[in-house]
């Protein structure tokens, strides 16, 4: 068994955003490097949301990580919005589908954090409320 982590750089986020979060996906997207871009935008967001300086001072590790995997994911979502599928005689690509997966794993990361800030215990990163958007930003 694992270890559970009780802190983060910003480079041992992005890792765990491509290996823990991506996985074959970030291969797909060739999004192996994880010093190029979304990462750093991702780890950045993560320590907006959680208002720290750096993700190696945040606190709540277990909403860290539900921040990351909603920041990646708001990443590939973004990223993939132009995908469209093709069709040329019997052969088809339904490149659409890496964008469906990331909206729907975003709606899952939002659900995530909101129930996780409501459990008794919860982080309120701070005593103030949690902010969960809903819709994409486009």
């Amino acid at each position: 068994m694992m270890a559970v982590p009780t802190s983060y750089t910003s480079a041992s986020l992005a890792d765990f955003m491509r290996d823990g979060v991506l996985k074959e996906v970030a291969a797909q997207l060739g999004w192996l490097a994880t010093d190029i871009k979304p990462y750093p935008e991702a780890v950045t967001q993560v320590a907006i949301d959680l208002r720290v300086s750096d993700v190696s001072a945040a606190t709540d590790i277990g909403l860290l990580r539900l921040y990351a995997r909603r920041a990646i994911w708001r990443e590939v979502f973004e990223a993939t919005v132009g995908d469209y599928d093709f069709t040329s005689g019997d052969a088809r690509s339904e490149r659409s589908m890496v964008h469906k997966q990331a909206a729907e794993a975003l709606e899952q990361a939002k659900y995530e954090i909101t129930a996780y800030c409501s459990l008794p215990g919860g982080s309120t990163s701070g005593g103030s409320s949690i902010p969960v958007d809903t819709y994409a930003t486009w």
